[in-house]
Parts: C-alpha cells; sequence; structure tokens
C-alpha cells in the first residue's frame, strides 16, 4: 500500500503531516508505529521548511515487514549530522540524532532537484 500528500513550506506542515501519517498508519492496522512515525515525520516535514526552505511531498509505504516514509524537498543542501552533545535549551539540532535513535534505518537520495530522506521502522 502507499499514500502520499504535499506539505507547503509553512510553520502548520509538520503539525498537517503528523496528522496524515497517524491516520494512515490507522487505516493501514499500524497504529503500533504510529507514535515513533508521526515523530519523524514532524522532524523531516519540519527540516524541509525550514533548513530547505521547500515543500515537503511525504510518502508512506507499507510492505509485509516494514513501514517506508520518504520525504522529498526540493532543496540539494545536505543533511548536518552533529555529533556533540547538544544543549538542553537548543530548539534545533536533533532530528538527525532522534531519526538515528528511533528508526530502523534511514538514508538520504539525491535526486534531480533536490532530495529524499527516508526511514523504515518494522510493523
Amino acid at each position: 500500500m502507499e499514500a502520499r500528500a504535499w506539505f507547503p513550506s509553512d510553520s502548520t506542515s509538520p503539525r498537517r503531516a503528523r496528522a496524515f501519517a497517524d491516520e494512515t498508519l490507522r487505516s493501514w492496522s499500524c497504529s503500533g508505529v504510529s507514535a515513533d512515525a508521526q515523530l519523524l515525520v514532524s522532524e523531516l516535514v519540519g527540516n524541509a521548511v525550514l533548513h530547505g526552505r521547500s515543500p515537503a511531498d511525504l510518502r508512506i509505504i507499507l510492505d509485509d515487514d516494514h513501514v517506508r516514509v520518504e520525504v522529498h524537498d526540493g532543496s540539494a543542501q545536505p543533511l548536518r549530522h552533529r555529533e556533540q552533545h547538544v544543549a538542553i535549551d537548543t530548539t534545533s539540532g536533533r532530528g538527525l540524532l532522534i531519526l538515528d535513535a528511533v528508526a530502523t534505518s534511514w538514508g538520504v537520495e539525491r535526486v534531480d532537484g533536490g532530495k529524499t530522506v527516508w526511514f523504515e521502522l518494522l510493523r
């Protein structure tokens, strides 16, 4: 199964993308991964809007074992992975650390017109 949605480059998009992911996964009887997926979708769509200054194209794919989520944005700017400790009062810089901690696997693919950041969760 597959579901897809497009979100504009504005501050409401991460919240709307979370809701779309939750609705989609619940309709596919995958509510067990919904909270993790919502967290990661919010991070990736937020990154697309804030750092990529681009709309986000969200795609959710269900197979027998995994839920795969892809977020495409129009920026070719690479992701920055912070290795050092992030201060508790910092409002950004944790997204990829969260992705590392929560996703089963994840990656980035450069594509014409930008990049696609994807993650997978076990069902």
